[in-house]
């Protein structure tokens, strides 16, 4: 019998809270120099760009194996505690995430075009001068989710405004990266409207 889709998400969400996601503290890591670039290159100021990443163990591997990487996966997932407590300070809307378009990338070439497409769209006030800026700093951003080593990566992204730190524009966006091999979830969510 085919499992109807609310059930689905009903079960998932279930099933993704009892996960236990650990925070990986990143104030040393790699990605601070990316960001550090992205807001000198495409952003305004530092708050246009959050990331946080977190470690997670066989019992979402399990899920992983179980379950397909799809929209109801990532819309429950968007259920647990640590994406809720992304913005701490934010109101999350959990009708508007029901209804996010998410598109999913599996393979290098279509991640890594994703991201210059990301950052050739640019900010409010900055734009990459060059293709070839676009296509460096996608590679570093890749380089350093992989953690130079050849992962499996499933990237889901949503122009969705999820939480009230969006404003509905076209540099909006959200991607949830879930890294198979290291075994570590990133969350990177950026805006550029004051």
């Amino acid at each position: 019998m085919i499992e109807n889709l609310d059930n689905r998400k009903n079960r998932l969400i279930k099933d993704l809270k009892s996960i236990k996601f650990k925070p990986i503290l990143i104030s040393n890591h790699p990605i601070l120099k990316i960001k550090e670039e992205m807001v000198n290159k495409v952003y305004q100021d530092e708050n246009d760009v959050r990331i946080k990443c977190f470690e997670f163990d066989d019992d979402f591997i399990n899920i992983l194996i179980n379950e397909s990487f799809d929209k109801i996966f990532i819309q429950s997932l968007f259920h647990t505690e640590s994406l809720i407590n992304f913005f701490e300070d934010k109101f999350v809307d959990y009708e508007h995430i029901n209804e996010c378009y998410y598109e999913i990338k599996t393979n290098e070439k279509d991640i890594k075009d994703t991201f210059i497409h990301h950052f050739e769209v640019g900010g409010a006030m900055k734009i990459l001068e060059t293709e070839e800026e676009s296509i460096e700093l996608s590679e570093k951003l890749y380089n350093v989710i992989c953690e130079n080593t050849n992962s499996d990566l499933y990237l889901y992204f949503t122009p969705g405004i999820w939480n009230d730190y969006f404003f509905g524009v076209a540099w909006d966006v959200t991607y949830i990266i879930v890294n198979l091999t290291t075994r570590k979830l990133w969350v990177m969510c950026f805006t550029d409207t004051d």
